[in-house]
């Protein structure tokens, strides 16, 4: 009954959120908590309400609460240390996981510079010769946390030149097994860089590993639109018994573990993890070994793009990035852990109990060299001996679609309509995500000016009973929507842009308007595009002017692409070099979306405006000049957190490689180049920007992510102006002079 009662908080405070009443909901949350400690949910929307809210040390009460219950929650760990920066500092934030500075070394990464992160307890052995690989990769610094070495670990480790060394007693559980660690580390000094997060036993493998730096990797993943990337962790092994395998400090690990399984996993789950966007690999060669008793999960992502909104994994098994910003099972983890240490450490380590699951594995290992002191991984049928990393590929543990030069994914086909018979003009698709506290406003806006025959539907991705029983009622509550909206709520998940997708597949209109949930059309907005439809039946679009209210009172109009009401000339010069229209204030033909097809996956948040340049190709577009759309910013939306981390200027690179297979060939250089500048130009005014208002973080990283876009002239200059422009500094830890330098590199 406990439990009952602590759900029915819970969804109380779901109820008070769609009223947009958030101290109410904060109350029902707490008091769900206190029924039900054990209530993940209610930690995990507590805790963000509180930080989108900015009420910092409400939230570090309530992340230090949840962490209790859930000491590997990672999104609780993100926020904690979030909250702790914000109000106490960067030192704070050190001193809550204990973190102490063992060497004295300035930290000044260049841009494009590839980090390393990594936890050591008694590696001396292994590091010499993992540096160097990870150095002969091209990885520039290394940030190396020790959690109790006494074999001389931290002493040799002080000696290297590219080492950042702090040290802590604390839990290696309770930091998120290191991730936490890193979390507060890489928050001030890592943004905007690659990183590569690994064990001392472990080396990162990717096809051409052999002559290609993991740096040049990383600038073939941004060119792809990519964040990061996962892979299988592969256990390699002598021929011989463990025992017998003796590692010689600094030799190359192959030259004793040079075997595999041809069999890396033996069971996969699709949409797996707290985010839902990796496939999970379980088994290998440790299920062959030690059975099937324990889940030994192989997947791991030890390449990240870290920014302020990654949220890092415990063992680096997943990340917080979208599926489509992830270069899927693309490398593995070569996994050196079988030398004849094996046995010692492994009694160490189940007596710690500081793994997951109380190191309830590392128990399984310990139990299987007890009963057998002559283990062995090697086997006749199963074992392959390495040659190299194309070998990978051939035997299908590394895949490679998402190389350079890869065929794009094809758009999603769009069928005709549902019906052909008595079609009306419009379908109003509303897409619901989980801010039905606007989208009582959304679906009013249409329903007081649309015909009756017009289709108005909400499609909503796949959500909770709780969220489908709320939609549901939501409709029947506004004036006039009950028996007149469609309420479409899909079974399984399709993210975006596939939700944009279904809207079209389900439209019966000639013509589909897709609102969001969060903005609204003014009166007069379907009148006015009628109009345009009616004087010219050529257009493929038509979209009105839009307002972004910034502050009560104030608002920012989009541009006037023309003084009346008609055709915009030249609009694919406009429109390609940089997206001129939000998605809730266009309009388009349904047989449009036909001839040209869906949304584009794989360019993450600049997939809309990847189709306006699609259909600008094709169409002539219409333009309403007066201001009919409104689009909400209030901090809920996807844009929001992209203009934070560089990620939305990353996006755009993606979507204006694509649009170079559709522009007119005579202009497609120009068009591409300007679109870059132009990028990178708003990228910089977003750091300015940003650095007044003291959020250094976000300003590095959209510094970063405006310099991968272009390095013209023009932008070179505008960086060398950011701080005559009274902004600051964005890089603390760097003069101006060497940012100006860095730049022309």
């Amino acid at each position: 009954m406990t439990a009952d009662a602590a759900r029915a908080q819970f969804g109380l405070a779901h109820g008070w959120l769609r009223r947009d009443r958030k101290d109410r909901a904060a109350h029902h949350f707490r008091k769900a908590i206190a029924l039900d400690p054990e209530l993940e949910g209610a930690h995990l929307r507590l805790t963000q309400l509180l930080a989108v809210e900015r009420r910092w040390q409400e939230a570090i009460d309530a992340c230090e609460t949840g962490l209790r219950h859930f000491p590997n929650q990672a999104s609780l760990h993100k926020r904690l240390i979030t909250a702790i920066t914000e109000i106490h500092g960067h030192e704070a934030a050190l001193a809550r996981h204990g973190l102490r500075r063992l060497d004295d070394r300035p930290i000044a990464n260049a841009m494009g510079d590839v980090l390393g992160c990594l936890v050591v307890r008694d590696e001396i052995d292994r590091l010499p010769w993992f540096l160097e690989e990870n150095r002969r990769l091209g990885v520039s610094t290394f940030f190396v946390v020790d959690n109790g070495s006494t074999d001389g670990t931290v002493e040799m480790l002080r000696e290297q030149a590219d080492v950042r060394l702090w040290q802590t007693d604390n839990s290696f559980n309770l930091g998120n097994f290191g991730s936490a660690w890193f979390e507060v580390l890489l928050r001030e000094h890592g943004l905007g860089h690659w990183v590569v997060m690994l064990d001392a036993d472990e080396v990162l493998c990717f096809p051409g590993y052999e002559d290609t730096s993991v740096r040049e990797l990383c600038v073939m993943l941004e060119r792809s639109g990519l964040r990061a990337m996962s892979g299988v962790m592969l256990d390699m092994y002598g021929r011989g018994t463990v025992a017998e395998t003796r590692y010689v400090p600094g030799e190359d690990f192959l030259d004793h573990c040079g075997w595999f399984d041809r069999r890396s996993h033996h069971e996969s789950i699709p949409a797996a993890g707290p985010f839902e966007n990796q496939t999970f690999h379980f088994g290998g060669a440790r299920r062959r070994v030690f059975g099937g008793d324990v889940t030994y999960l192989v997947t791991k992502t030890p390449l990240v793009r870290y920014d302020a909104d990654v949220v890092l994994a415990g063992g680096q098994h997943f990340t917080s990035h979208p599926a489509e910003r992830i270069a899927h099972d693309a490398c593995a983890v070569l996994h050196f852990k079988y030398f004849a240490s094996f046995a010692g450490y492994v009694e160490s380590e189940a007596g710690r109990e500081e793994h997951s699951e109380g190191a309830r594995q590392y128990k399984a290992y310990l139990d299987a060299m007890q009963k057998d002191e002559d283990l062995r991984f090697f086997d006749a049928e199963e074992s392959v001996e390495f040659r190299d990393s194309e070998q990978l590929v051939e035997v299908g543990i590394i895949e490679t679609a998402w190389r350079a030069g890869r065929p794009w994914p094809a758009t999603s086909p769009i069928g005709p309509a549902p019906t052909s018979a008595g079609r009306p003009r419009w379908s109003v698709m509303i897409t619901a995500y989980d801010r039905l506290h606007t989208l009582e406003q959304a679906l009013t806006s249409v329903l007081d000016q649309v015909p009756q025959d017009t289709q108005i539907a909400v499609v909503a991705d796949h959500h909770s009973p709780e969220t489908v029983q709320a939609i549901g009622d939501l409709i029947e509550s506004v004036p006039g929507a009950s028996g007149r909206v469609e309420a479409h709520l899909l079974d399984t998940p399709v993210g975006h842009p596939g939700i944009f997708d279904e809207c079209i597949r389900r439209a019966s209109g000639e013509w589909v308007h897709i609102l969001h949930d969060d903005d609204w059309v003014k009166p007069g907005f379907y009148a006015a595009l009628n109009a345009g439809i009616d004087a010219d039946p050529s257009i493929g679009a038509a979209f009105a002017r839009h307002e972004i209210p910034s502050a009560p009172g104030f608002s920012w109009s989009s541009w006037l692409e023309r003084e009346a009401p008609g055709v915009i000339e030249n609009w694919l010069d406009r429109i390609a070099t940089e997206c001129r229209v939000q998605f809730s204030a266009m309009t388009v033909r349904r047989s449009v979306y036909e001839e040209v097809g869906g949304f584009l996956t794989g360019i993450g948040s600049a997939f809309d405006w990847e189709m306006w340049q699609r259909i600008a190709t094709r169409h002539p577009v219409w333009f309403e000049p007066e201001v009919l759309a409104v689009i909400r910013r209030d901090g809920t939306a996807e844009t929001d957190r992209l203009v934070t981390d560089g990620g939305q200027i990353a996006d755009s690179i993606a979507a204006i490689e694509f649009s170079r297979r559709h522009l007119p060939v005579e202009r497609v250089d120009d068009l591409t180049r300007r679109a870059r500048e132009r990028f990178a130009l708003h990228g910089l005014d977003l750091a300015r920007s940003q650095s007044r208002a003291g959020h250094h973080e976000f300003a590095r990283s959209n510094i970063a992510a405006a310099l991968t876009a272009s390095r013209t002239p023009r932008v070179i200059d505008a960086m060398h102006r950011l701080d005559d422009a009274g902004g600051g500094d964005p890089h603390p830890t760097r003069t101006p002079e060497s940012m100006r330098s860095e730049a022309n590199d």
